[in-house]
This record gives structure tokens, sequence and C-alpha cells, in this order.
């Protein structure tokens, strides 16, 4: 035994290494297909329609300017032109958790992307829900969602992203 061991040590040493090195020539394929690739196919419902993506459907019940206040019952101050925007997105669903690792964003007239939840709304009572019902209590639900717009945008619409399908992405466009 200690024979073979002694001619073979160097293919034994190898062993590990090559077991490691066999998915490597695989690493620029998922890369490219599943990190790198753009969203860039929008499946797109106008106002008052649903459409179907990742194991649910969703449409845009409202994209409203709201006026947020505090705790206390004071107003949320914010810069000159700045416009909060509470928009409700319907959801009927597969699976409780279908769509539980999208990312929503709001698209402005401009095309730019703005994150929900913003720092101005921190000490409020306001906070964005998800793509999943988090009680668990129902497949079809809405969440709310609050943006914060700065001065000469308008929503056009919500933005919902799912990595798994990659390349395409919903557009619940706001008018």
């Amino acid at each position: 035994m200690r024979a073979w061991l002694k001619r073979n040590r160097w293919g034994l040493l190898a062993l590990p290494l090559l077991v490691l090195a066999l998915p490597l020539p695989q690493i620029d394929r998922y890369y490219n297909v599943f990190v790198a690739a753009p969203y860039r196919v929008a499946v797109e419902a106008p106002p008052g329609e649903q459409v179907s993506y990742g194991g649910g459907r969703m449409w845009l019940v409202s994209a409203q300017p709201f006026r947020p206040v505090d705790h206390f019952g004071d107003p949320v101050s914010v810069p000159a032109g700045f416009t909060f925007i509470h928009a409700v997105v319907g959801f009927k669903v597969d699976t409780g958790d279908a769509l539980s690792a999208c990312s929503i964003f709001l698209e402005d007239s401009l095309g730019r992307r703005h994150g929900p939840d913003p720092v101005a709304l921190t000490r409020t009572p306001y906070r964005s829900d998800t793509c999943m019902d988090l009680e668990g209590r129902s497949l079809t639900f809405q969440a709310d969602l609050y943006f914060l717009l700065p001065p000469g945008a308008d929503p056009a619409a919500i933005r919902i992203e799912l990595d798994r399908e990659r390349p395409r992405f919903v557009r619940l466009l706001a008018r």
C-alpha cells in the first residue's frame, strides 16, 4: 500500500484541484446568462390591465402623489419640488413565494429608476410592501409602495424584476 501511495502521490495531490477546476469553463456562461444579462425585454401592461410574470399575475391599481405625515401628524418635509408617490400594485400568485425575490422600482417620465422607501420616510408609519403577502393569508393581495420623485419627474411605470426571469421584466404603465 505504501509503495502505491508513493508512486501515485502527485496524482492524488492533483485530484482535488482537478475536481475544483472542472466547473471553471462554465463560469463565463453562468456569469453571462444569470449575472451580466441586462433586463431588456419588457412585458408591459397598460393601466387597468394585468400581466402574467414569474408565477403570478400583477396589475397597477393606482400611482398618485400623496402628503405623508410622521407619527405625530406633522407633514414630512422634503426639498422644494420633490413629490411623494403612493403606488398600489395588485398581485395574484400561484404559490405564496412565487415572486418572493422580486425588485420593485418606479420609472419616471425621464427614464430614471427610483427605489421604494425613500430615506425621508424612515421615521414615519409608511413602509413599502413586497411582491408577497408577508402574513401568508392570501394568494391575491395588494402591495403599498412609496417613492420620492425629484422635480420635473412624473410616474411613468412600476418596474418589477425577478432574477430567474432575466432578460424579461414587467412595466406596469401608470398612464
